[in-house]
């Protein structure tokens, strides 16, 4: 690790923590000095004594190093105060100069700017190298997890050629029961009840959807749903699922460590469930054939852009994971294992919705029975996008398997029809 390296991983250890204390909606540009001593105080209580010390170059640098940071935290305090926000879900920095907000589904130009590109290149530089996802020149891309489970992408230049760009999607925002999504008009209340039955019956759910539907937030609603006193396996690139229960085994993805792996490791210490955050490539074989031998309740999220293509693109990460088996076979083991298909659509005024709800069967290809859809309508006068939840009329044949855990759904959920405006 170079000197540079080493010095960005320490000032960021330190900042870090900082982000949680300071209530930077009431600093002001006269707390400079203040925060400068904070700073300082901070690094040289953090710095070990000895040949490290004299590695980031002594007391005399340290003061240098904590006045550079107190100063770009009170040239930044309008962005850092975004991430204090209850209501911003998401932040999103494209250069120094356009800073845009996610409230309430949709996105916004606010007012905070950074006061030049080498303030928030440096910035990026610290977040990232303080997470052990340093950003450099050499390797100008970067995901990872902040401290309070946020995550943050980052691309320097010279990939992003107007300047660093930053999204930091708040954690916060992904902690939300069937019935709080049920309150965003995601899917209307008596849906709540057939999701609940699905996954108690243990039943095996794909979610699938575009990047920003709110896959990764109803999978953990989902997963909420379970007993308590399961053991949990969740395997995610970036570990943002936050599922409150005791007995969870939060694994991440890195270097020597890809997701195929990780579920092969997580099937040898015996969870009740497993629950992937994306299935993107050779996992999804092994995902498939652990659902096929006993992990049944099993829940997974896939980037598609319907239930079909969901169903398509699994297909085609088996294959190419395994050449050896046939499509037919494929298909056949897919029917027979995954027992529900949930996708989700961001709408253009960024609401998102349960568009479909699907019920696969055996077949070449698969075949889809679909349960629910929402029929978009127009746009209201407020903007917002009206549309119908609707039932099919179709009892699904997943009905037997709930009754047989005794739960039952009221008859008039099939015949839905719940207007949304």
């Amino acid at each position: 690790m170079t000197a540079s390296a080493s010095t960005d991983r320490f000032v960021g250890s330190v900042l870090l923590p900082l982000l949680t204390e300071i209530d930077f909606t009431r600093l002001e540009e006269g707390h400079v000095a203040q925060l400068r001593k904070l700073c300082v105080e901070r690094l040289e209580l953090s710095a070990p004594e000895g040949g490290t010390l004299r590695t980031l170059g002594g007391r005399r640098e340290l003061a240098r190093l904590g006045g550079d940071l107190g100063t770009v935290l009170v040239s930044c305090r309008a962005f850092f105060a975004l991430l204090q926000a209850d209501d911003v879900g998401e932040v999103l920095v494209n250069g120094p100069h356009r800073v845009q907000i996610e409230r309430g589904g949709r996105r916004f130009d606010v007012d905070a700017a950074f006061p030049a590109t080498e303030v928030l290149l440096q910035l990026v530089r610290w977040l990232t190298a303080g997470i052990g996802r340093p950003a450099t020149a050499a390797n100008p891309t970067s995901d990872g997890r902040l401290p309070d489970g946020s995550r943050i992408s980052v691309v320097l230049p010279p990939v992003a050629v107007d300047g660093p760009v930053l999204s930091i999607r708040r954690s916060r925002h992904l902690g939300y029961e069937l019935e709080g999504l049920a309150g965003t008009e995601m899917f209307p209340p008596p849906v709540v009840g057939l999701l609940r039955a699905a996954v108690i019956a243990r039943l095996n759910i794909l979610v699938s959807g575009s990047a920003g539907s709110g896959r990764t937030t109803l999978l953990g609603a989902l997963a909420r749903c379970g007993n308590p006193a399961e053991r949990l396996a969740t395997i995610e690139e970036i570990a943002e699922l936050q599922l409150a229960r005791p007995h969870v085994m939060r694994l991440e993805t890195g270097p020597g460590a890809p997701a195929q792996e990780l579920l092969r490791q997580a099937i040898r210490m015996r969870p009740d469930r497993l629950i992937v955050g994306e299935l993107a490539g050779p996992e999804a074989s092994e995902f498939l054939q652990a659902m096929s031998s006993g992990f049944g309740g099993s829940l997974a999220a896939i980037r598609a852009a319907s239930p079909r293509d969901a169903v398509e693109r699994l297909e085609t990460f088996v294959a190419t994971s395994d050449p050896g088996v046939g499509e037919r076979s494929i298909r056949r083991q897919i029917g027979r294992t995954i027992d529900l298909v949930v996708h989700l659509e961001r709408l253009a005024d960024g609401r998102r919705v349960l568009s479909s709800l699907c019920e696969p069967t055996s077949g070449d290809p698969v075949k889809l029975q679909e349960i629910i859809r929402f029929v978009p309508h127009s746009e209201g006068p407020t903007g917002r996008n009206c549309g119908t939840f609707a039932a099919t009329g179709t009892k699904p044949a997943m009905l037997k398997r709930l009754e047989r855990r005794g739960l039952h759904l009221p008859p008039e959920l099939w015949k839905l029809q719940h207007a949304v405006a």
